[in-house]
């Protein structure tokens, strides 16, 4: 049992050590990267309401995919940062609703369009192939908002009567400011290919949203595959 008991822990030494030695310069996370992948987003969405001014929140939760390209480097033995660029497309994911009143209807309309980022990745390497991470940045987000408002109108008057209404349709698409926060795993499984996972949190500027939309945020789960050149 003795005999067990040190060889584990001059195991444990050992490779402890190749660890603490192993050179920064030839890790499999430094250089460019491109990769690309899918996952699942979930937002809540609060859509305006102009007849009683009680709004409601609807989901727009859909799949997605994404493309990111950008560049990291191990800076020493358990830190590394990179940078990039990422793409996510939503699918163009929409959901509606109707208000009325006894002399008004409206619609308002939301769609999920697309997606652009920049970020920066801070992160703690747990062993010289696996990275943990944060992803922290800004970007754009397209999203199409559109309000359809029908007045209806009476009047009687000597003669017949008659009614008649009225319709008025306001519809953008809009670039969004975002922030976005997020944590990831990554694992190299060789030189150049690797697997993250990682879920964020999107925040679109309230202030700046299209026509029929009041507040907008959603969290994103994703996996991607990664080539690196290095």
């Amino acid at each position: 049992m003795k005999k067990i008991i040190a060889a584990s822990l001059i195991s444990l030494v050992l490779s402890s050590t190749a660890y603490a030695t192993a050179p920064i310069n030839k890790s499999p996370l430094n250089g460019f990267y491109l990769g690309g992948g899918v996952g699942y987003q979930q937002s809540d969405v609060t859509l305006s309401n102009n007849i009683d001014g009680n709004h409601d929140t609807v989901s727009l939760d859909n799949g997605l995919a994404d493309l990111n390209l950008g560049y990291g480097k191990v800076l020493s033995q358990h830190f590394y940062l990179g940078t990039g660029l990422r793409y996510d497309y939503y699918g163009d994911v929409n959901q509606s609703k109707t208000y009325s009143s006894l002399l008004s209807t409206q619609k308002s309309y939301v769609q999920l369009n697309n997606a652009l980022f920049l970020t920066v990745d801070p992160g703690l390497l747990l062993t010289p192939k696996t990275l943990i991470y944060a992803n922290l940045g800004i970007g754009i987000v397209s999203t199409t908002g559109a309000v359809t408002t029908q007045t209806r109108y009476a009047t009687s008057v000597p003669g017949a009567y008659t009614s008649y209404s009225t319709t008025q349709n306001e519809s953008e698409t809009k670039e969004v400011f975002s922030g976005i926060a997020g944590v990831g795993i990554r694992q190299a499984f060789s030189k150049h290919i690797s697997m993250s996972a990682e879920i964020d949190h999107v925040a679109p500027s309230a202030s700046d949203l299209p026509p029929g939309v009041s507040d907008l945020d959603y969290n994103e789960g994703l996996i991607n595959f990664i080539y690196t050149f290095n």
